[in-house]
Parts: structure tokens; C-alpha cells; sequence
């Protein structure tokens, strides 16, 4: 499996031309809206989960795709007793997601893009029945990385376009009832986004060909460019728990040892935390990061130096700490995203060998769901 930064960056080495409709076509709902018969581990299924979105503790969404020759999305459900497969994923064969975000039972997006070497991107929507696959705007040359929602039916979407190292950022916004592309303030690509409210969102992800961060940020009108934290290299993903707070995680390069890094912003001002020696100095690839109001936050990733191995972050309120995962070091395996719900509820999501993988924290241990 790829790791979480591995798997994006790979998504450059394309071209193509963006889509500028701003036009939303019909929908294409997915076939067999039932879920296969559910149990309280997930399903056996060859492949990685790269995106989870929570909301409450009784409704979760996980996403991905399987590992065969042609891939295939896979999206389950967790209902609080077990998880499910959702049928439909016949329907997107030849095609990867990538993450998931939901606002409530009735609402959820996932996106992606197809797994072709000039991709066409992927927008997926829950209404509370089924998944519906979203056209127009909605599937344009690129590929998505992340999505976000807000209050008011609000929805952001970001990734890339297809024109390799020279390729420019892609945004789509929802506004309740269609997709648009929103210009950005450049850079080849980004690959996180949060979102506190309407008129306040931050994307994260690279300037000039993957050596500067980049930090944008949305005002309810316009995109531009935020003061970023001296990160050579630059971000993967960001969690917003307030206009004030926000932890991205990210890659550093410049000087010494290479290796991943956790910014925070704390009002107006991005400060980065080093990582446990045990991260930083094996080749550690850091994935999603989630973080409540309370303080408390989970960062995950994979370790890149002889075997794979998934790893866990803990922030205390002043350092990061790595959690134990008790996999053996021969077993490949790999974290993509994370959700918090509670000090005592949150998930993990991405690989162990070559099947899926989900993990549950009750609040004292994280264990095999």
C-alpha cells in the first residue's frame, strides 16, 4: 500500500485539462442502496481506507478502495453496533476515495477520483437513502483529495488538476445546490481543507512543485493566501475546531533530518511541535489529524523505514506523544485518517497487510475493530 503522502503526491504525474462548467448535471445514483448483511468487525476486504467522518457516535462513515488491478470505491457504515458495506460500489470500478465528510444523518460527501492516468474527479452524496454519484462541475479533469462541510448545506472540495509539476490547485464549492470551481491563490496542489463556518475555511498543501506550504484560506467570497509556519516542504492535511484553532500535519524538509510535522494555529499564529524521535527519525509519513474543542487531538501515519508500520499520535496540551498499537514490526501496516468524537470515541482508519483496516479508542486503549 501506499502511504498517505506517497499516494498523493503520485497523483501529479498526469495532464489533462480542467473542466471550467459551473453547471451541476444530474446525478447518477448508485445501484443496490441496501447494505450487505452487517457485522461488528468490517468487512474482509483487500484494499485501504483512506477518509472517516463522525457524526455522533451511532453514525460513521469510513471510505476507500480496493486493491485490485481495476480498483473500486468502498464505502461502510458504522450504526453503533456494527459496520456494513453499502452496495453500489459495482458502479465506481476504476475509481479510488480518497475522504468523506458529513454534516448529519441525512447529508454526507466523499470524493475522489478515477484511478486512470489522466483522472476525472469523483463527488459522492448521502441524502439519508443512498449514495448518488454528482456530475457537471462536480467531474472535471483532476483528482480530490479532501472535503469539507459547514453549516447552511455548505460543502468544499480541494485537490488538483492534471498538468503534472505545473498542474494548479482545484476547488469546488457547494453552495446547496450545485458545484462550482473557486479560483485559488495557487500552487500545484492542495490536499487538506477545513471548515469552522460559511465564511471560514482553510486549505492546506504546496506551493512552486512540492518545495513551499501553502495555507488558503476562505472568507465566505474569496480565497487567499495565509502566513504559513517555516515548513519547507508543506501540509497534507488540517483539522478547525474554532476560527482560532487549527492543527495541520505536514512534511519538513529543509536542514538536517527530513520528516513530519504538526502545526497549530492558535489565533492568529501557526507555531510547528516536533514529533517522538520514534516518528521523526524512522521516515514517519504523517496521514489525517482530528482534534476537539476540549484541546485534546490524534494524529496517524505510517512509519516508512524497513517494514510499514501505522503509528498514533497523542497530544497531552503540551507535546505530541506516540500511542502503542501492539502490531507486530513485520506487519505491514497504515493509518490514513483519523476522527475524534469524545475523549473516550474516536477511529482510525487504513491497512494492515493487504486488507482494510479500523481501529476503535475507548478512551483507555485503541484496538481492532
Amino acid at each position: 500500500m501506499l502511504s498517505p503522502t506517497s499516494s498523493k503526491i503520485a497523483l501529479f504525474g498526469v495532464a489533462g485539462l480542467i473542466c471550467l462548467a459551473t453547471f451541476s448535471a444530474p446525478v447518477t445514483a448508485l445501484a443496490t442502496p441496501a447494505p450487505k448483511a452487517a457485522t461488528s468487525a468490517p468487512p474482509n476486504i483487500k484494499g485501504e481506507l483512506t477518509g472517516i467522518a463522525a457524526v455522533s457516535a451511532t453514525d460513521i462513515w469510513a471510505v476507500g478502495y480496493t486493491s485490485a488491478k481495476t480498483p473500486a470505491t468502498v464505502i461502510l457504515h458504522w450504526n453503533g453496533k456494527s459496520w456494513a458495506r453499502l452496495g453500489g460500489q459495482a458502479s465506481l470500478a476504476g475509481a479510488t476515495l480518497s475522504a468523506v465528510a458529513a454534516s448529519s444523518p441525512t447529508s454526507a460527501w466523499a470524493v475522489g477520483s478515477t484511478s486512470s492516468s489522466k483522472p476525472t474527479t469523483v463527488v459522492l452524496h448521502w441524502d439519508g437513502h443512498s449514495w448518488t454519484r454528482q456530475g457537471g462541475s462536480a467531474a472535471v479533469a483532476g483528482f480530490l483529495s479532501a472535503v469539507a462541510t459547514a453549516p447552511g448545506d455548505k460543502a468544499w472540495a480541494v485537490g488538483g488538476t492534471n498538468e503534472a509539476l505545473s498542474g494548479k490547485a482545484l476547488v469546488l464549492g457547494w453552495n446547496g445546490a450545485g458545484w462550482a470551481q473557486q479560483p485559488t491563490p495557487g500552487g500545484p496542489g492542495l490536499f487538506g481543507v477545513a471548515a469552522t463556518s460559511a465564511d471560514d475555511v482553510w486549505a492546506v498543501g504546496f506551493r512552486v512543485a512540492y518545495n513551499k506550504p501553502l495555507i488558503a484560506h476562505w472568507n465566505g467570497s474569496s480565497w487567499t493566501s495565509s502566513p504559513a509556519p517555516a515548513v519547507t516542504t508543506g501540509f497534507y492535511h488540517i483539522t478547525a475546531t474554532s476560527a482560532s484553532q487549527a492543527w495541520a500535519t505536514g512534511y519538513w524538509g529543509g536542514g538536517g533530518t527530513p520528516g513530519p510535522v504538526i502545526a497549530h494555529r492558535n489565533g492568529s499564529v501557526w507555531k510547528t511541535y516536533k514529533v517522538p524521535s520514534t516518528v521523526e527519525y524512522n521516515a514517519g509519513n504523517l496521514g489525517g489529524i482530528s482534534a476537539l474543542s476540549d484541546g485534546q487531538a490524534w494524529a496517524v501515519g505510517v512509519l516508512g523505514l524497513g517494514y510499514s508500520n501505522a503509528f498514533i499520535l497523542r497530544w497531552n496540551g503540551s507535546a505530541w506523544t506516540e500511542v502503542k498499537l501492539g502490531f507486530p514490526a513485520s506487519t505491514e501496516s497504515s493509518l490514513s485518517a483519523v476522527a475524534a468524537l469524545s475523549q473516550q470515541d474516536a477511529w482510525a482508519v487504513g491497512a494492515v497487510g493487504s486488507s482494510i483496516l479500523v481501529m476503535h479508542w475507548d478512551g483507555k486503549n485503541w484496538t481492532r475493530a
